[in-house]
């Protein structure tokens, strides 16, 4: 009973101030990197799984989502690698895929032309 009341009185406190979704939001997965929708829907999934660890207004633009990334977790690889062993709606490669698809173009590693023209998202 001990362990309970303090959980129910960070949830009465954060709950108003992050709002539900926040703590339960699941997030959409984005495009396969091939598909021409891919830069939009990569966009939406990462600015979603940022806010869910950090306020919103930090989590618009990609490429500081990425920077935060890897002053924090020291390279795509190591997020990657924690994104698939606590998130579990992606592979480790599939997220190092879709970071390099993102900010650079060309293929990724099952040679699919990212976004179907090979540039880069950003």
């Amino acid at each position: 009973m001990r362990k309970i009341i303090p959980f129910l009185v960070f949830f009465c406190v954060t709950l108003p101030v992050y709002g539900f979704n926040h703590f339960f939001q699941t997030c959409p997965q984005a495009l396969p990197t091939n598909n021409p929708g891919f830069c939009a829907s990569f966009k939406v999934s990462a600015t979603c799984h940022c806010s869910q660890t950090l306020p919103s207004g930090m989590c618009q633009d990609v490429n500081l989502i990425y920077w935060r990334m890897i002053d924090m977790f020291g390279s795509p690889e190591a997020a990657c690698e924690w994104e698939e062993k606590t998130q579990h709606d992606t592979t480790k490669q599939q997220c190092i895929d879709d970071w390099k698809c993102y900010l650079s173009g060309g293929t990724d590693s099952q040679g699919n032309v990212c976004s179907s023209t090979g540039k880069a998202c950003s």
